[in-house]
């Protein structure tokens, strides 16, 4: 369900950041990121599992976010570690009914941990921090490429320079939607 929503009367959008298929990462533990079309109180929860197993590594709530737009969930918070060559499937789910769960709004995507390509470590102590999310893009890296860009913009917020990058990396796996909202509300 990777960039996708899905609920019942709502028109709130939650969206998972992340192409269709499983994106890939050389971290252990990764951030996974979502949008919300906007600001809820609505409890939210987020779980992580390993593809096809029955019972999930990680169920927890998070806390609402304060405002609407792209959200980040890092792994190290949760203590969750990813074992290269397995496919995880997370899912962040909105809760408008704690006692009709059929009504969640739910959006997710795949990711998977590869080990760090002789290419990109070649090249990593030779690259800027702002060509950074480019390295990881060019190597479909999209979990990193995303962490990266993302880093970038939380330390310098009003650089619309790099949202118009972050914006680019989005409308590459078809979220349009969240890269027009992103450059349009950056701060």
């Amino acid at each position: 369900m990777g960039g996708g929503s899905r609920g019942t009367g709502s028109i709130i959008e939650l969206s998972a950041l992340t192409p269709e298929q499983s994106g890939l990462t050389v971290q252990e533990q990764p951030s996974l990121f979502w949008y919300l079309s906007e600001k809820t109180t609505y409890p939210l929860e987020l779980i992580v599992s390993v593809d096809r197993a029955k019972q999930p590594m990680l169920v927890t709530r998070l806390r609402p976010p304060s405002q609407p737009g792209i959200q980040r969930v890092r792994l190290t918070d949760y203590d969750v570690s990813l074992k290269p060559g397995v496919t995880y499937r997370w899912f962040v789910a909105l809760i408008p009914d704690l006692e009709r769960r059929s009504k969640d709004i739910i959006a997710g995507g795949g990711v998977e941990r590869i080990p760090l390509p002789d290419a990109i470590r070649s090249r990593l102590g030779r690259t800027e921090a702002e060509r950074m999310p480019h390295l990881y893009a060019e190597a479909g890296l999209w979990y990193d490429a995303l962490a990266t860009i993302s880093d970038l913009i939380e330390a310098a917020p009003a650089d619309l320079g790099l949202r118009q990058q972050r914006a680019a990396l989005l409308e590459q796996v078809g979220l349009g939607t969240v890269a027009a909202y992103d450059v349009a509300n950056g701060q």
